[in-house]
């Protein structure tokens, strides 16, 4: 299979894993089609307020400590999942992460970054090497577990993940949750970091 080939694959892939994400999403939340949230809040997808709570999770993070969702609730979270050792979608989708970051500038301590690994062989030094070589400096989580345990919270956020030669496919998604810990944007790929970076200022900002 070609480079093209495999590269087109994993966009319909990651497509359809994220339509079928907002489809359950939908099921508990009303999609914003005008008015202020379209224009203080931007992504694939922006959810009305008070949208959905974000699907509850306990998992380790890279210190070795439990980690609960619950929390962060009082600021903006940005939850995605990757491989530290994947070597197509996760090192660019971490560079873009870093950008969104530089893009909110003194709004950045308002946001925690919240990675869910896709896979339980992730080691704490091997999510610290991808940050670093990311650069990305602000508050983060690498949060890992047992099969089970990350199957649970992929299924949630309507995850896709399927092991491939050398590699893994996975949807490529950012869900943005307000500080009352309701999703409100579910941005999938192209990420756009300074549009990440618009919607998590207005969150931060107050209710929208």
């Amino acid at each position: 299979m070609t480079t093209r080939r495999l590269a087109y694959l994993s966009a319909c892939i990651a497509g359809l894993a994220v339509a079928a994400t907002i489809i359950a999403l939908s099921l508990g939340v009303t999609f914003a089609t005008g008015g202020p949230h379209r224009l203080d809040l931007r992504g694939t997808e922006v959810f009305s307020a008070p949208g959905r709570l974000a699907p509850r999770f306990t998992l380790r993070d890279q210190q070795g400590k439990r980690f609960r969702l619950s929390q962060t609730r009082g600021k903006v979270v940005a939850i995605t999942f990757m491989d530290a050792n994947c070597r197509k979608n996760c090192p660019i989708e971490g560079a873009e992460l870093a950008s969104m970051e530089r893009d909110l500038g003194s709004a950045r301590g308002r946001l925690d970054l919240v990675v869910v690994a896709i896979t339980p062989r992730n080691t704490p030094g091997e999510a610290q090497r991808f940050v670093h070589r990311a650069h990305i400096h602000g508050r983060w989580f690498w949060l890992t577990g047992s099969y089970d345990q990350l199957s649970k919270v992929w299924r949630s956020y309507g995850i896709l993940v399927r092991p491939i030669k050398g590699d893994i496919e996975h949807t490529t998604v950012v869900y943005l949750v307000d500080p009352r810990g309701h999703i409100r944007v579910a941005d999938a790929i192209p990420l756009l970091p300074g549009q990440l970076a618009e919607s998590i200022r207005a969150l931060a900002a107050g209710p929208v």
